[in-house]
């Protein structure tokens, strides 16, 4: 657990689509409902007063996926998609 984590700073959610009978986190596709359980709304008009930021690393399709529901059905202007 990083500094950022025990401060409460950081949330960190791994996530995967076939997890094997071990796993504890999160599993299946990324949904808005996933990312409001974790993250406040975003600011109404002005997410450049938010502290507030989703970055996003994964195999393409899960960045093609996320993206637009990030930005456009959520409304984050703070977030950003890694290759």
């Amino acid at each position: 657990m990083t500094d950022y984590e025990k401060l409460g700073k950081l949330c960190y959610f791994p996530l995967v689509q076939n997890p094997d009978e071990n796993w504890t986190q999160g599993q299946g596709r990324v949904t808005d409902q996933m990312i409001r359980s974790f993250m406040p709304e975003p600011y109404p008009n002005d997410n450049d007063k938010s502290d507030s930021m989703i970055i996003v690393c994964g195999p393409p399709k899960l960045r093609e996926s996320v993206g637009p529901l990030i930005s456009d059905k959520m409304g984050w202007k703070n977030a950003f998609i890694y290759n």
